[in-house]
């Protein structure tokens, strides 16, 4: 028998009293195919990247079990039957995964620390300044007046610099703006 990982997305519109009837019925489904239920473990109530049948919310449960390969295709006939399952991915398990997830607000410390480094990489590499040769490049241009006007490359440099700082924006102005579009989308459906 082969380990499998089942990550159920139960719709969010249920009731915390709902939700325990329901996974009881899918470790029932696991039972019954000759599966063996390892270990459940509730992720609790997230965002959807986006809208599933018109539901942006929605309670995760992460299932290991062991069960024959031939009767998976069967455990994921029946849990695509129940209507309050969104989505329901079955998957062999990697051996180098553990049991044990980390917490939610784990997670979200690790995206915000990766996220600040690359905000740092990004800074560091836009005001890295360009090793200039000896003599500096010089630029001439036509002004309207028909003269002509030079500029060294270091300041042809600092007014791309210039140009190219973009407006702060916070995660939180794209989360709403992104709430913004989805909604107006699903308004027009």
């Amino acid at each position: 028998m082969k380990q499998y990982e089942l990550l159920c997305v139960l719709r969010g519109t249920l009731s915390e009293d709902e939700i325990a009837p329901l996974m009881e019925k899918v470790s029932s489904i696991i039972t019954t195919q000759e599966g063996v239920i390892i270990s459940a473990n509730d992720m609790g109530k997230r965002r959807i990247a986006y809208p599933i049948k018109h539901i942006r919310y929605g309670y995760f449960h992460l299932v290991y079990f062991d069960a024959p390969s031939t009767q998976t295709p069967h455990i994921q006939e029946k849990l695509r039957l129940i209507p309050e399952i969104l989505r329901g991915i079955v998957r062999v398990r990697m051996e180098s995964t553990s049991i044990e997830q980390p917490t939610v607000g784990a997670v979200i410390d690790e995206i915000v620390r990766h996220d600040d480094l690359d905000r740092s990489d990004r800074k560091e590499k836009r005001h890295k300044k360009v090793d200039v040769s000896a003599a500096p490049a010089v630029e001439t241009t036509m002004t309207q007046e028909g003269t002509a006007s030079s500029s060294s490359e270091e300041e042809v440099m600092e007014e791309k610099e210039e140009a190219d700082k973009e407006p702060s924006i916070s995660m939180k102005d794209i989360d709403k703006k992104l709430d913004e579009i989805l909604q107006s989308d699903l308004d027009n459906v």
